[in-house]
Parts: C-alpha cells; structure tokens; sequence
C-alpha cells in the first residue's frame, strides 16, 4: 500500500485493491475521504480520521497484517494506525531531514536502513536497528566485467533534485569543470507547490 493518491484518480475515500501478476501479492490504490491539509493544520484530527481510513482499507481488503513495513518518513499513515498486533519495522532510506521523520519512528519494533549514519539519527528509540545495504546486481561484483567507455564520458545522477540537503553550488561547479562530459539527470525536478527560488534556479540551470 502506498501514500494516499492526491491525483483524482478516485472519488473521495475511495480503495481499490488491485491483484498482480504473483500470488497473493495486491497493490491497494487508495485517496483519503479528507483534506490532507488537516495533517499540516490539525494533525490530531489527522491521526484519528487516517487511523479510521486505514481500518476501512483493511475491512475492504478482508486481511489483518501480520507485520507493517513503512518507508514513510512523512508519517502521513503512523505506524500507529495499524492494529497492535501486527509485528512493526520502520525503515527509512533517506536522510531525515524533517522532525517529522523521527514521529514516524513512534511505535516502531524495528527500525532497518541503508546506512550507519541514518540508523545513529534514531538512536534514542530503544529498539532494534539493522543496516541493510542496497542490493547490488551480479553484474558489478563480476570478477570479469565488460568495460564500455563512452566518448565523451557519460556521468548519470538519480534522485530528487528538490531536496533541500543537495549542495547546489558544488554540484554546478563540477558540470561547468567539465565540459567535455555529458551528464544526465533522472528524478523529480517538478513540484508546483514548491516555492524556493533557489532551488527553482537551480533546476532552471541543469535543464
């Protein structure tokens, strides 16, 4: 299950559960039957209106979870709102950035991440913590690699170019140190809420 469609893709309140291709794996599609704005504003409202939609999604998808795997740093559906008897692990993968991405800890039996330096951001929570690396694909632990080298060199960034933490100016000075090299950028550039007219600069320019 992921985050709560803001796209109008359904009518208010809405869940589908949809199967895929394997057994006993379905994707659940899903818009609250609220304002998200009430998270920002009221978010104790917020925690007993989401508590009620997640009930709703579980009644309509007929199951109890044994164990809730969250990446929700943004804590928009809390660990909290899921029935105490399924087995909690909270895993984020990015940096958190946001005291909100400690609330999303809360209640937690488990915490996993990528790196040592996010698992020691949660060291106040008294419980378990595991690093878990990005897997990595047989073809870059082969003893014997195929080598292709492109002219000009091709250099390829992947990630959300809207987070705050990128070091903007270092970035643009090694693409104009390096002219000869052709870069290419993958991830999220667009957000029309977003108002920071130096980070809105700064995708002007890689553009």
């Amino acid at each position: 299950m992921g985050g709560p469609s803001n796209r109008n893709f359904f009518k208010t309140g809405k869940i589908k559960i949809k199967k895929t291709q394997f057994e006993n794996l379905n994707v659940i599609e899903h818009e609250l039957f609220y304002p998200l704005l009430i998270k920002f504003k009221l978010p104790w409202l917020h925690y007993i209106l989401i508590t009620k939609h997640v009930n709703n999604i579980l009644k309509k998808s007929g199951t109890r979870p044994d164990v809730i795997w969250s990446f929700d740093l943004s804590n928009t559906i809390p660990l909290e709102a899921f029935p105490k008897p399924a087995f909690k692990l909270f895993m984020p993968v990015d940096e958190p950035s946001d005291p909100v991405a400690f609330k999303a800890a809360k209640s937690a039996q488990a915490i996993f991440s990528v790196t040592d330096e996010i698992i020691n951001k949660y060291k106040n929570f008294q419980v378990p913590k595991f690093c878990i690396n990005h897997g990595v694909a047989d073809f870059f632990i082969n003893v014997n690699p195929e080598e292709r080298i492109h002219t000009p060199p091709v250099v390829g960034l992947s990630g959300n170019f809207l987070r705050p933490d990128i070091d903007r100016p270092v970035l643009l000075r090694i693409i104009h140190l390096n002219p000869t090299i052709h870069f290419n950028f993958f991830g999220k550039i667009d957000d029309k809420w977003y108002r920071d007219e130096d980070v809105i600069s700064f995708i002007k320019r890689i553009k």
